[in-house]
């Protein structure tokens, strides 16, 4: 599946960061990022991209939005306004799943299937997309001695990972070609966050109250 273009995408499954483009025609027409979190800099970093591109919202043909795994506040945000943008007025919708678009570029590079790619999930655990030579591939939450014992070869997405890896590349400028390969994208008419753990964790509201 390709994107009818123009089409928003938003990214806000990092830890850290937010990334928004305007995708036409297989490449980025426009860009914007950030390293602050998504509450603070999503609506911003759609602006930009949108200035740059030299385009309103409603010129958007489709949306795509990162389901994670990754940062939920992120994702959800993200989401959310892609939500709020369909509700005015019915567009094509997508999402793709993060490790999937690392392990797709790590195929592009000359990797060949069984590995595993991993992220930092949370309380000390990784999200794991298992790619296995033949077969579909599998996403699950696990401990760090548990993917440490899955004897396959690792891509983290993180520094620091408690375990031997290789570093995860930065996808985002492949972006374009692997939605154009049709096998990333999938239809959504509601975004949200991918969670394959079986509990969230819980949080205080301190961040959201006004100073």
């Amino acid at each position: 599946m390709t994107p009818v273009t123009p089409c928003l995408v938003l990214d806000g499954s990092a830890r850290d960061g937010v990334r928004v483009g305007v995708l036409s025609a297989g490449a980025w027409k426009s860009q914007s990022c950030s390293e602050e979190g998504a509450m603070e800099s999503a609506d911003r970093c759609v602006r930009e991209a949108l200035a740059a591109a030299g385009v309103s919202v409603d010129d958007i043909a489709s949306f795509a939005v990162c389901a994670g795994p990754g940062s939920i506040l992120g994702i959800r945000l993200t989401s959310i306004m892609v939500r709020a943008w369909l509700s005015l007025r019915s567009r094509p919708c997508y999402v793709w799943n993060a490790l999937e678009a690392v392990a797709s570029s790590a195929r592009l590079a000359g990797r060949r299937p069984p590995f595993i790619v991993a992220s930092e999930s949370r309380l000390r655990r990784w999200n794991v997309l298992k790619v296995p030579a033949s077969g579909p591939s599998e996403c699950a939450e696990l401990e760090a001695a548990q993917v440490a014992a899955l004897g396959a070869p690792l891509i983290a997405s993180s520094a620091g990972a408690p375990f031997p890896c290789e570093p995860a590349p930065d996808v985002w400028p492949s972006l374009p070609g692997l939605f154009s390969q049709g096998g990333l994208l999938r239809a959504e008419d509601r975004p949200d966050a991918l969670n394959p753990a079986p509990e969230f964790a819980l949080w205080s509201g301190e961040r959201h109250r006004a100073p």
